[in-house]
């Protein structure tokens, strides 16, 4: 399976005429509720011929390609800039993945440069909204049954959110142990619970569980009142700037040597 996503990585490289530096999946295979048939959900990083940063019309700043049941969303080099400096909770899930398939010493520098710009406000209520969007969604506005991975998701993130809100650090991953490890003893046994009907007995939908409904409202709430407490880091662009500008002139150069 990874020699398929590195071959299929060599491909999108082939086809666009870039460079990917790396590449890992975000989804329910590095979360940890994945079966037999989920997807996987590729994101990578990749780096442009030099000569298209100079250009007038700047070149695409992502590419998609879905290969079976691989989906692969890329992002380039100034775009992944971009959302470091913006605290986009993206890159953090990227380099903090449990399943990372290509790695390189130009990820490495990029991923040394995450520490300053963690900001602890923005992600919050980033990591909200996903929560909100899905429980309203897939969990609220069902009269029947729901799904249980829309359960899953939501309790790895929600214990993702509630250590930043309490550290003002990212966990370095989001994961169903890091859950089990973080959330209070009567959620765990409920999350346990959703986990042996999913991944053991094959059930993919049950009836609402009041029990977390209840939990995920009441931290929702306690989360955003903590988001909005919370001040705002001063961006150090120029760091950024720094980075892609040495990143691209030792590219340059070995075009021209």
């Amino acid at each position: 399976m990874k020699q398929d996503i590195i071959n299929f990585l060599k491909l999108i490289e082939s086809e666009n005429n870039i460079e990917i530096i790396f590449a890992s999946d975000i989804g329910s295979h590095s979360i940890g509720y994945c079966t037999e048939k989920s997807d996987y959900d590729i994101r990578f990083i990749y780096i442009q011929k030099p000569q298209n940063y100079l250009k007038i019309k700047e070149s695409k700043e992502n590419i998609q390609k879905k290969i079976g049941n691989y989906d692969f969303l890329g992002f380039d080099l100034k775009k992944t800039l971009e959302f470091i400096s913006n605290s986009n909770m993206q890159i953090w899930q990227c380099f903090y993945s449990k399943k990372i398939y290509l790695k390189t010493k130009t990820s490495e520098i990029i991923e040394e440069k995450l520490k300053y710009f963690f900001n602890t406000k923005a992600i919050l209520h980033q990591y909200l909204g996903l929560i909100n969007n899905t429980y309203n969604k897939q969990i609220q506005k069902k009269t029947e049954k729901v799904k249980i991975k829309h359960y899953l998701l939501i309790l790895v993130r929600l214990s993702v959110a509630l250590y930043i809100a309490k550290n003002q650090e990212y966990p370095f991953e989001e994961t169903i142990e890091f859950a089990l490890e973080n959330l209070p003893n009567e959620i765990i046994e409920n999350l346990k619970e959703l986990l042996l009907f999913r991944k053991i007995q094959n059930i993919e939908e049950i009836s609402k569980n009041k029990l977390i409904d209840n939990f995920i409202n009441l931290k929702i709430n306690k989360i955003k009142e903590k988001a909005d407490k919370t001040l705002v880091n001063k961006k150090q662009i120029e760091i950024l700037n720094q980075l892609f500008y040495e990143i691209i002139s030792k590219k340059i150069k070995k075009v021209e040597k």
